[in-house]
């Protein structure tokens, strides 16, 4: 992913822009003096630029949509599960001993664990296993009266919704992250054209000390904190495995700012007023946490949580 070449927050760095290019404004005729480059079209287009790059999708928005295609690959997920272990029963009492060891193994059932714990890989090659083996079996399988005759298309059709999900998932986590490039990119070349102004204005009034200090960039964003609203963000895990549980789904009590965590257990909610929070942090098979933060104004706070699978 592209690095942002400035440290302040985004909203910052657009209230920021758009004051500094109102200054422009009003000072023109000494930056053109300085520069012909210097123009009254150019201080519109770069509160333009700013608009648009406002305009743009927000990692929220984004990990948002990621979030709902997450959920239906969780759904997906959870349904072809619940069909492997009607499997494993119709396998169970359709043969016995040594075969019946022989046709579960055939079946998938040495990935099972992984494939429960989140491990795609694993997934993939139980959705694959099962497939074929329904494929070969089939006939021996339906003619014990055991298992419905109905069942192996209806196993094979929730394989192939859990891949067809995945890959939407894949597609969705990359529209977040060329997303993110794309706006990072455009908040870079915003704060590089706001640099190039403040150097620029520091030569251009050097014998007007006041009207040079309307262009330090850290004064500039001063007069933007008292309009900033921060938020939360933070990592959800997995208490049991230590590792990053997607799809976990974070709301704040009283407000209607609801997250999903992302492939990395991340996400972030804003914006939020100074104030206290009560935030609910569930996912399916996990006891539920609750956890309490406080928000200051212009401070984006930090909140983890584990969860615990259900025994």
């Amino acid at each position: 992913m592209v690095a942002t070449n400035y440290s302040c927050a985004q909203a910052d760095l657009y209230n920021g822009g758009r004051i500094l290019w109102r200054l422009y404004a009003d000072k023109l005729p000494s930056f053109s003096e300085f520069s012909p480059m210097y123009t009254d079209a150019l201080g519109v287009q770069r509160l333009e630029d700013i608009e648009a790059a406002d305009l743009l999708p927000d990692k929220a928005t984004r990990e948002s949509t990621a979030g709902n295609v997450l959920l239906s690959l969780e759904e997906s997920k959870k349904d072809f599960l619940y069909l492997y272990g009607l499997l494993q029963g119709y396998i169970s009492r359709i043969f016995e001993g040594s075969k019946r060891d022989l046709m579960l193994a055939s079946s998938g059932e040495g990935y099972l664990a992984k494939a429960k714990a989140g491990n795609w890989g694993s997934t993939a090659s139980l959705i694959s296993s099962v497939v074929l083996f329904m494929n070969e079996k089939q006939a021996e399988m339906t003619a014990a009266n055991i298992m419905p005759p109905t069942f192996p298309d209806k196993i094979k059709a929730s394989a192939k919704t859990l891949s067809n999900n995945y890959t939407q998932w894949n597609v969705a986590k990359q529209a977040v992250t060329e997303g993110s490039d794309t706006k990072v990119n455009a908040n870079n070349a915003i704060y590089e054209n706001i640099k190039t102004v403040c150097q620029d204005a520091k030569k251009i009034f050097a014998n007007d000390i006041p009207t040079a200090k309307m262009f330090v960039w850290a004064t500039i964003l001063d007069k933007t904190h008292g309009t900033r609203n921060a938020g939360v963000s933070g990592k959800i895990t997995n208490g049991d495995a230590k590792s990053a549980l997607a799809g976990v789904r974070i709301r704040i009590l009283n407000t209607d700012k609801v997250a999903m965590t992302d492939s990395d257990g991340r996400f972030d909610i804003a914006p939020l007023s100074m104030g206290s929070y009560t935030a609910i942090i569930e996912k399916e098979g996990y006891e539920t946490l609750t956890l309490t933060f406080d928000i200051k104004t212009g401070v984006m706070t930090r909140l983890n949580g584990a969860l615990k699978m259900v025994v």
